[in-house]
């Protein structure tokens, strides 16, 4: 009998051990939270060329994009997770997101491609690239509309209120076209401050949003490493405290101290490689009965000038409206008139007229982390 017994625990014990060496391992069971989020933008474009009487046309898709992401929290504090997602640019399809990221209520660090840090403010245009050569501090190293806007980047942020200030510090690698040389290694950084109030609060205050941001960026010039300064404020305040009808007015101011002998601003990368100095404004009306976007019309207004070009600047002027027909479903109308100076674009003006459909996609699958910018996450600092 006292045999059979310690048979029987020795059996118990064999069995045990395994369960609890597995009990110890991650619980492959804990799905992830699953983020989804699309952008599909299509419009009829029509271009006339104003001096030379010349008339085009054709379907647009350019800014389409679609972005997937996981995360989990972790054991003691904060959250962690990857990203990625394709975007339609130039007639190419490219990963615009490949990035893995950690977040709490002090900090946030980015690395991977992903969004620069070249701008202040998303003023109310179809899309980024309509004013791209004033919004953006431009890539000094290529000539392609995805290399202004998207690069290898580390990045972080501290949130030294927890709530809606930060500082960000990044490093970035930018691509270069086969017409430049890249210094093939981080070739800019910068730092910037931020202050924005969270989306329920956009309304109600008079400040949303002010930034400064000062960054350094190497490029490569006849052979020689050299540094292009930029700095960029802007800021967007509400004229009024309606939440159902709002007037609010944007502004983002660039200065670039481009290369000393940079006389030419045919290209891109010419053109962020001279200096120049970048002012926009849009003036929006946004109207919210019953506290839900219906439609929203703006006037945005931008000029530039290149001080060391002869006869270089440039300005224009763009009515937006956008009509919402279902959630998360626009239809969109925008008139752009770009005007140029002899020195530039030939001194040809152009208007640009474009009208589509937009279909935003926002799911969140097995929500058990939450927002950083959360109203409960500030009162109660849910991630810990």
């Amino acid at each position: 009998m006292e045999i059979k017994q310690r048979f029987c625990l020795s059996m118990a014990c064999l069995l045990l051990v395994p369960q609890l060496t597995h009990a110890l391992d991650v619980d492959h069971e804990v799905m992830p939270r699953v983020l989804l989020s699309g952008r599909i933008v299509s419009t009829v474009d029509a271009k006339y060329e104003l001096e030379a009487s010349k008339e085009t046309a054709a379907i647009n898709t350019d800014d389409s994009r679609i972005l997937l992401g996981f995360d989990k929290k972790l054991y003691k504090d904060g959250v962690a997770g990857t990203s990625f997602g394709i975007t339609e640019i130039d007639k190419e399809v490219k990963f615009h997101h490949l990035n893995t990221y950690f977040w709490n209520q002090n900090f946030r660090m980015e690395i991977g491609k992903g969004s620069l840090n070249n701008s202040i403010i998303e003023f109310p245009l179809i899309r980024d690239g309509d004013l791209l050569t004033y919004t953006h501090i431009l890539n000094g190293s290529s000539d392609k509309e995805f290399d202004q806007l998207f690069a290898k980047n580390l990045k972080s942020d501290w949130y030294f209120d927890k709530k809606m200030q930060k500082i960000g510090f990044w490093l970035s690698s930018r691509e270069n076209s086969d017409s430049h040389e890249a210094p093939g290694e981080f070739d800019s950084f910068g730092v910037s401050y931020a202050y924005q109030v969270p989306e329920n609060l956009a309304y109600v205050r008079t400040l949303r949003q002010i930034g400064f941001l000062l960054e350094r960026q190497k490029v490569i010039d006849d052979g020689k490493k050299e540094w292009l300064n930029i700095f960029v404020a802007g800021g967007e305040i509400n004229l009024n405290k309606r939440s159902d009808k709002n007037w609010s007015l944007a502004t983002q101011y660039i200065f670039n101290l481009g290369l000393a002998h940079a006389h030419s601003a045919i290209t891109l990368s010419d053109q962020a490689r001279a200096e120049s100095t970048a002012l926009v404004a849009a003036l929006r009306y946004t109207a919210r009965p019953h506290l839900l976007t219906r439609w929203q019309a703006a006037l945005t207004t931008a000029y530039k000038t290149y001080h060391h070009v002869d006869n270089a600047t440039q300005w224009s002027v763009i009515p937006t409206l956008f009509y919402r027909l279902g959630q998360g479903i626009d239809l969109l109308t925008q008139a752009t008139y770009h005007h140029y100076s002899a020195g530039l674009n030939n001194g040809e003006s152009e208007i640009h007229v474009q009208i589509g459909l937009v279909f935003n996609l926002d799911i969140n699958i097995n929500d058990s982390v939450g927002e950083r910018d959360s109203i409960s996450n500030f009162k109660q600092g849910y991630v810990r």
